[in-house]
């Protein structure tokens, strides 16, 4: 549901009083006449009390998602109501006194203050879709049209196409039933046929999320809200609707900073990005390194200690979830699978993230799982494993070392977790894990310089000839030759980089960012941030390039989960946005006609590429011969085509690449090794002739983009990030940072066309 759809339904009204009602033999008329009756009820009574739940219900083949949500509520009009969760998964509570509105995350403990306004009773004053569905349950359809004191304002918009279905029974009352639609989406009112006209319950269909369909296509959404105990009240008392923040409760900047606070960060613009660094080591280095311990409560009693875990088991292995992740959902059963296959000798730990006991038990009758399930309250587990996104799965083995971490879930991962697991029971050593190797062509690369050393991100600025790479002390600048040029003192949690030119007369800005992780923070040459590009569901991918033609840089981002695809200038406000597609998984900026000006193309989670104009308006969907995840433009002197890698669409899951002209048309497609991996990152060269990815497995590919041809192949480590840097009359270096140091290479083949 949007917020739109809440605000429609808000609208069941007319200023006409009805004491009897009196109903049209019409179907439509007699639905619009019982929605103006519940309005007028609803005007007539200036100081009510209710109480709602909702249950927000998902299915598909093999899974069933159930949120619901209990509410206690009280208005009196105009401006003044108190919502207070009283059970469920995760929601906020809201106050208004008719002066100031309150919003209170408990999970968080935080609260948003802020001038109420009685002529607009939204409950949010700022955009939620950064909420994603959480939004759309905390306003579920109707209640605002409870809260108005004019409701009848939104009728002329559902009274033409809503019907009069029947009279039906809910919750032992006898009640109108109303369907209607609004975007296309099924909407269903059931109304008390009484003389009062109370509100009793609403369903709508959510339009399917582009983010899961690709998993499962027969996915749908269902929401129902009933509505119960209506009083009117003579009067409320004097502090009836205050709002009274606990002593230990923090002051957030917006709804989205109070609620998105769940895994312990603060997004907030005094973010101590010192103290985050300190206490949270770099997502790589987990691996091979001692799984931190802990003691933690278990749901139905007792304690769960990973040591103990660990000392009775050949593998221990634990999973970071909660029950409004649909991925998480997904992968539970799955891991479970997995690890029973082993007959005792695998542990299964399924730490659930800041839910209470009695949800819990919930989500795990309805999904009939029975699981050993810890609970991280206040995320210091979590925090201890460097976790930023879930489901986030971590293989321990008998030794107590982490020896594989996931995160997310897709079906596809199934083969990949499944082997880390019989790597970990069989005790084989990390450096002999996973499939067999093809034999890397070192003859093809030599390397030029080296750098020791433990390295971040890296990204070539090709404009000044220079590499600026992650260290431990901030940002290295390095020379073409492997000198380094100065540092940069700055403290950011992100580990992938990227350079954005903002201002030709200024050094370049430097940007860094983690997938599914932290959100995009942009520094100065001098280290100072110069601004923070919102979290929202998570950020996938950025890129610096110049989209409107001022000749300065703006970013493009791409988001998980409803976040979309949004534009920011070179100061951090938002240009535009469009959300019609989600999971935006990579992006980049192409120039598609050949007139020099670089339009936005995202990849989405439907394995489809997007095409935008300067404005944000999509102009073109293709839909390449593999599941594409990463885009990348490729210089051809006239108009840009594209590079895609992600995985074959056939049941192998093979990694692949495609070269596709702007209009869709293939140029070729080659597969890669090693099966049964994922690629992770790419890059294309400056001059267009190579390209190079790297899979989960570490393992690195260059491609010659005139054919797919393999060029080069080289063993890397997990985490590695690399970029390609333009030398005069030479061919490109391949500059490669990882905890082995920072590598440069070039590719030596007979006729190198760079």
């Amino acid at each position: 549901m949007t917020r739109t759809l809440a605000i429609v339904l808000a609208a069941g009204a007319t200023l006409l009083p009805c004491s009897t009602p009196s109903y049209a033999n019409d179907a439509r008329e007699k639905a619009a006449q019982v929605l103006r009756d519940m309005a007028s009820n609803l005007e007539s009574s200036p100081r009510l009390s209710f109480n709602y739940s909702i249950e927000w219900r998902t299915t598909a083949e093999g899974m069933l998602i159930v949120y619901t949500i209990d509410l206690e509520a009280s208005r009196e009009l105009p401006g003044k109501y108190a919502l207070r969760r009283t059970g469920g998964t995760r929601s906020a509570d809201f106050y208004s006194d008719g002066e100031q509105r309150y919003i209170y995350v408990r999970p968080t403990n935080r609260f948003v203050k802020e001038p109420a306004n009685t002529e607009d009773v939204r409950l949010f004053s700022e955009d939620p879709s950064a909420l994603g569905g959480f939004a759309d349950m905390m306003v579920p359809p109707g209640l605002l049209a409870i809260l108005s004191h004019e409701p009848h304002r939104s009728i002329q918009r559902i009274k033409g196409d809503a019907e009069y279905i029947g009279l039906e029974e809910v919750n032992g009352t006898e009640a109108h039933r109303i369907r209607t639609s609004l975007g296309g989406r099924k909407l269903e009112i059931w109304v008390d046929a009484g003389d009062s006209a109370w509100l009793l319950r609403t369903l709508y269909e959510q339009e399917p999320d582009e983010s899961y369909t690709a998993w499962y296509p027969d996915i749908a959404t269902t929401a129902i809200t009933d509505f119960s105990n209506w009083q009117r009240i003579n009067s409320f008392p004097e502090n009836a609707f205050a709002f009274v923040p606990p002593d230990d409760a923090e002051s957030a900047q917006s709804i989205v900073t109070a609620f998105w606070g769940d895994f312990g960060f603060d997004f907030d613009e005094d973010f101590d990005d010192h103290a985050m660094a300190d206490d949270r080591d770099e997502f790589a280095h987990l691996i091979g390194a001692r799984a931190p311990d802990f003691a933690l409560h278990r749901f139905d009693g007792g304690e769960i200690r990973l040591s103990d875990a660990i000392k009775d088991h050949k593998a221990v292995v634990i999973d970071f979830w909660a029950s409004w992740c649909p991925p998480c959902v997904a992968g539970l059963p799955v891991l479970k699978e997995l690890t029973d296959a082993h007959d005792g000798d695998v542990a299964f730990i399924a730490i659930n993230v800041r839910e209470d006991e009695a949800t819990i038990r919930r989500f795990l009758d309805r999904q009939g799982l029975e699981l050993t399930v810890a609970m991280d309250t206040d995320g210091s587990v979590s925090r201890d494993y460097s976790v930023s996104g879930i489901p986030q799965t971590v293989i321990i083995g008998a030794d107590g070392t982490v020896r594989s971490v996931h995160v997310g879930f897709a079906m596809n991962m199934k083969d990949d977790i499944r082997r880390d697991i019989d790597d970990a029971v069989e005790g084989r050593p990390l450096d002999q894990v996973g499939p067999a190797q093809p034999v890397s062509r070192t003859e093809n690369l030599h390397e030029v310089w080296a750098l020791q050393g433990r390295w971040g991100g890296v990204a070539a600025d090709n404009n000044a000839g220079e590499v600026y790479a992650i260290s431990r002390r901030g940002v290295t600048r390095v020379s073409p030759t492997g000198e380094p040029l100065g540092e940069i003192q700055l403290v950011s949690e992100g580990q992938t980089l990227r350079i954005a030119r903002f201002n030709d007369a200024e050094a370049p800005s430097i940007v860094t960012f983690r997938q599914w992780g932290v959100a995009p923070v942009v520094f100065g040459a001098d280290g100072a941030v110069r601004f923070r590009v919102p979290e929202l569901d998570g950020v996938n991918d950025v890129i610096a390039a110049d989209i409107t033609g001022d000749g300065v840089d703006e970013l493009l981002v791409g988001y998980n989960g409803n976040g979309g695809l949004r534009l920011f200038d070179h100061q951090g406000n938002q240009l535009w946005r469009t959300r019609h597609i989600g999971n935006v998984w990579s992006v980049t900026a192409a120039d598609i006609s050949g007139d020099g000006v670089r339009r936005p193309v995202s990849t989405s989670a439907g394995g489809t590429v997007h095409i935008f104009d300067e404005s944000g308006n999509q102009t073109n969907l293709l839909r390449p011969p593999l599941y594409a995840t990463l885009v990348h433009a490729i210089p051809t002197g006239a108009n840009d085509e594209l590079l895609l890698l992600g995985s074959a669409a056939d049941a192998s899951l093979q990694p692949i690449a495609a070269r596709i002209a702007p209009d869709g048309e293939v140029r070729w497609t080659a597969r890669l090794e090693p099966n049964g991996q994922h690629i992770r990152c790419s890059s294309v060269s400056p001059c267009g002739s190579l390209a190079a990815g790297v899979t989960t497995n570490g393992q690195l590919t260059i491609l010659d983009l005139a054919d797919g041809e393999t060029v080069a192949t080289i063993q890397t480590v997990f985490g590695a990030e690399f970029d390609w840097l333009a030398r005069n009359g030479d061919s490109p270096l391949l500059v490669l940072a990882s905890e082995r140091g920072l590598q440069a290479f070039e590719v030596v083949r007979e006729d190198p066309a760079d």
